[in-house]
């Protein structure tokens, strides 16, 4: 099932699954042993229970959807990966933190060319290219978290930001459709940024 169902084929990966059954990648070695594929539900059950491997997956994919060569597959096991997990736990800060930055990253990348990505007041370059299934991939994963939990008004703010900075990427009715997402469930924003309004005015 996507690239958890490949071998692991390094000495150093295996003497880490070997090392301790109290690891938490011990979950990786019964399944070796058992010559059995890792699947979407296991793998989730196991973040679920287990925050720091959460991290460590989530960042892992991330990475693989920074390497320019993303595949659909890939992309789509990203996203299986990371709606589900968000659908088994109560979302808090903790979660929040290392999982919004990546979504926010994958969103605002464009074609070809340098994008700034604005993230806690933060200017970041950023030199990638986006597929906009990944870019609209993230944007659904943002509108789920939206529905689950009540974000901070910077946080919000930071979200229209990077769907502001792939408009040129989205259709008026797409555009829409992701504000109305991420804004519907919420309710602390006293206003638009001025990106967000001027793609708004400029919709016939």
């Amino acid at each position: 099932m996507g690239p958890f169902k490949q071998r692991f084929q390094t000495k150093r990966t295996d003497t880490l699954l070997l090392s301790s059954q109290s690891s938490p990648w011990s979950f990786l070695l019964i399944a070796k042993k058992a010559l059995t594929p890792l699947y979407v539900h296991d793998l989730v059950t196991e973040m679920a229970g287990n925050q720091r491997l959460a991290r460590v997956v989530t960042s892992i994919l991330q990475r693989h959807l920074q390497a320019h060569s993303a595949h659909r597959v890939v992309i789509g096991f990203h996203m299986s990966v990371t709606a589900n997990y968000l659908r088994r736990i109560k979302l808090n800060d903790v979660h929040l933190a290392f999982i919004l930055p990546s979504l926010i990253e994958g969103v605002t990348k464009t074609r070809n060319k340098d994008s700034v990505v604005r993230h806690d007041c933060a200017m970041v370059i950023v030199h990638q290219s986006a597929d906009p299934f990944e870019q609209l991939a993230n944007i659904l994963l943002l509108a789920s978290i939206s529905q689950q939990i009540d974000l901070s008004s910077e946080a919000i703010t930071t979200i229209l930001y990077s769907i502001a900075e792939m408009m040129a990427e989205l259709e008026h009715r797409q555009f829409l459709l992701s504000i109305n997402s991420v804004l519907g469930p919420q309710g602390n924003l006293s206003k638009l940024p001025e990106p967000v309004l001027r793609r708004l005015l400029s919709i016939p």
